[in-house]
């Protein structure tokens, strides 16, 4: 959890940031990453490590509360997964001297 919640740190200084070219340039060059082996074991092994715990807690004590953690993160976590996967898509395949123009769905 410690090296998901130093990632989200790091993306929160990046979207916080005033200069929107070091934005698209931090986000087009982590896109990639998220995709290609062995880089997407930084995201992969964090994320299953804590999946594994969230669903052995869920299938021993089938608790309302481990129930509810498990509807959270999918109906909620993998579709704002996909959409800032699309939106950075979109970004960086905008043109270089372009502004960064983020339409919320």
């Amino acid at each position: 959890m410690a090296a998901l919640v130093g990632m989200l740190a790091v993306d929160a200084v990046f979207d916080f940031g005033a200069n929107q070219f070091e934005v698209k340039s931090y986000y087009c060059a982590l896109l990639p990453t998220l995709f290609s082996f062995p880089a997407l074991l930084r995201v992969l092994v964090p994320v299953a490590f804590s999946g594994s715990f969230i669903l052995y807690s869920l299938f021993t004590t089938r608790s309302f509360w481990h129930i509810c953690t498990c509807f959270c993160l999918i109906c909620g976590g993998l579709p704002c997964f996909y959409t800032s996967i699309s939106t950075v898509s979109n970004i960086c395949s905008a043109k270089a001297g372009t502004s960064i123009a983020v339409q919320v769905h």
